[in-house]
């Protein structure tokens, strides 16, 4: 099956693109996170991303979405599991120190 991920930041336009190739009859095959969190708010759990079992779910729902699909279709997926590990920090977010010395050790 020939598949397309398309990633972006948020606001980027990736969820429009695809509701457009839907609606041209493309596969689609929607992340599973966003709807995970959604469901885990209804349910009254306010911080999903914290329960030990969130990441689980989230492979499992989108290991079930991806089994859905024909295998000789082409598919276009809302991103993809690893977008959230390596994309952009939000903003506000402090980075990670690098281990060993600091900058102004460095210059000295």
């Amino acid at each position: 099956m020939p598949g397309y991920v398309l990633t972006g930041t948020p606001g980027a336009g990736k969820t429009a693109v695809l509701r457009l190739l839907e609606t041209g009859g493309q596969v689609v095959v929607e992340e599973a996170a966003t709807d995970t969190i959604a469901l885990d708010h209804a349910l009254g759990l306010l911080e999903p991303r914290h329960d030990n079992t969130f990441i689980d779910r989230v492979v499992a729902l989108q290991r079930q979405r991806q089994r859905l699909v024909d295998a000789a279709a082409t598919v276009f997926f809302d991103r993809s599991p690893v977008c959230g590990r390596v994309g952009p920090r939000p903003r506000g977010r402090p980075r990670r120190r690098r281990r060993g010395r600091s900058r102004r050790a460095r210059r000295r």
